[in-house]
């Protein structure tokens, strides 16, 4: 939905180039529909693309990252629910391969988790 995008345009006073990457093509719609009403429209650009795929003229000093979280557990009936809460789309490896891929030198990745897989 944009959300933390939104909220790190919201940190920064829209003084940041922000990117958003959605996976799901509904997602990254609804994403840039809230980024176009919101005060930061200059400053962040959604995109609809998976991590592993998404692709950058540039590094990144900050990667914010709201992975799926959910493995080994029981999955919901629906698909988008799936693979947005579960790991089967995007698996911690794949998510540190992508921070390695897309961060400067001394940049940083903060991930946002339940405290339970946080703690895995």
């Amino acid at each position: 939905s944009g959300v933390i995008a939104s909220i790190l345009a919201q940190r920064t006073g829209g003084q940041a180039y922000i990117d958003g990457v959605e996976m799901r093509v509904a997602d990254a719609q609804q994403a840039q529909q809230n980024v176009a009403v919101s005060p930061w429209p200059l400053s962040v650009h959604i995109h609809q693309s998976r991590i592993q795929d998404f692709g950058t003229s540039g590094l990144y000093d900050l990667l914010v990252c709201n992975p799926p979280y959910f493995s080994n557990s029981q999955l919901p009936p629906s698909e988008a629910r799936q693979q947005v809460r579960h790991a089967q789309t995007l698996s911690a490896a794949d998510l540190l391969q992508a921070a390695d891929r897309l961060l400067q030198p001394a940049g940083r990745m903060a991930v946002i988790l339940p405290t339970r897989e946080g703690e895995q």
